[in-house]
């Protein structure tokens, strides 16, 4: 775990980003059962990113508890072999002007299996608040299997709302592209995977 900026540990799995404060925390989650929960203050910010590996599971609750109170979170997996993973992000509106953005990026091999569930709930009172779902995942061969679900409850309507999901397998033009810069075939598999994971997960409100 690496954490930069004000992050209050409340107890063993749950912490506070106080009042006008930002935080930025790093999980590395590896073949363990593991579940985590943040309370949001007014004006926080807290950068979430979770990096995960072997056969896990993974749930997340964020609570947007305060005026202006922002989330990104960002979940990585690489599964191989048969490995089972299943993570679950949940982020809660609970006042006015919040703000989130869910990524989750998978990646595939063998006969492993990744399940996404991502889930953003806007309250009542969680009026001007916005929220981005996006679920990306990349099969590396034709065993595997990935299920993204991507979940919105919206209670208010003067908010902004997005989301997404995608399930795709690797390009073979875009294999052969590299390879023909004189590449092996596993270099630019591994080049292809890198890329991916790699792109989007850039965010900072």
């Amino acid at each position: 775990m690496f954490i930069n900026g004000e992050l209050i540990k409340k107890s063993e799995n749950e912490f506070i980003v106080p009042k006008g404060q930002r935080a930025e925390l790093t999980l590395d989650i590896a073949s363990i059962s593991s579940k985590i929960q943040f309370h949001i203050l007014d004006g926080a910010y807290l950068f979430l990113r979770t990096r995960i590996t072997g056969s896990s599971s993974f749930a997340c609750d964020c609570f947007l508890e305060g005026e202006g109170a922002k989330v990104d979170c960002i979940t990585v997996v690489l599964a191989e072999n048969s490995d089972v993973v299943k993570t679950r992000s949940n982020v809660h509106h609970l006042v006015s002007s919040t703000h989130s953005r869910l990524l989750s990026k998978g990646v595939a091999y063998g006969h492993s299996q990744i399940d996404f569930l991502a889930f953003a709930g806007i309250q009542s009172a969680a009026a001007k608040s916005t929220s981005k779902v996006d679920l990306k995942a990349l099969i590396m061969d034709e065993d595997a299997k990935i299920r993204a679900d991507p979940v919105l409850e919206i209670l208010n309507n003067d908010v902004s709302c997005t989301h997404s999901a995608s399930v795709t397998e690797i390009s073979p033009k875009k294999l052969f592209y590299i390879q023909s810069r004189g590449l092996s075939e596993e270099t630019s598999r591994r080049m292809v995977v890198d890329g991916f994971l790699a792109g989007g997960v850039c965010f900072g409100f």
